[in-house]
């Protein structure tokens, strides 16, 4: 797995200041909070497979390639999909697939091309 494969070729200096490759692992930095790790696994599987909408099971890969907890992914889940209380929904779903949303996409950007110590 390289991060090539996840990443448009501009976005790909910026991605490699919080992911580090590291033995077929593709390594996000913990300053990095969960739900932001999950929107970056969306997109990541999204450019990836080269449709918007994806199968959940294969963000949930991504998301625990990156290191993340595999028990955290529902309650993450579940906090971007916009379902708690005044929480910004992120992502779409269509049955088993989600894609991100304009806000979703926003995010994603700003983690990417932002200083990335202040993300989270």
């Amino acid at each position: 797995m390289e991060i090539k494969e996840y990443f448009q070729d501009k976005e790909v200096d910026n991605a490699r200041k919080i992911i580090k490759e590291f033995h077929g692992r593709i390594l996000l930095d913990t300053l990095i909070k969960d739900p932001s790790a999950l929107l970056l696994s969306t997109y990541m599987t999204s450019n990836r497979n080269k449709k918007a909408f994806v199968n959940k099971k294969e963000v949930k890969q991504v998301f625990l390639l990156l290191g993340r907890k595999p028990e955290n992914f529902d309650k993450v889940f579940y906090e971007i999909s916009g379902k708690r209380k005044g929480k910004k929904r992120f992502v779409d779903i269509k049955e088993e697939e989600i894609s991100l949303n304009f806000d979703g996409l926003k995010e994603v950007e700003s983690i990417i091309n932002k200083d990335n110590k202040k993300n989270g």
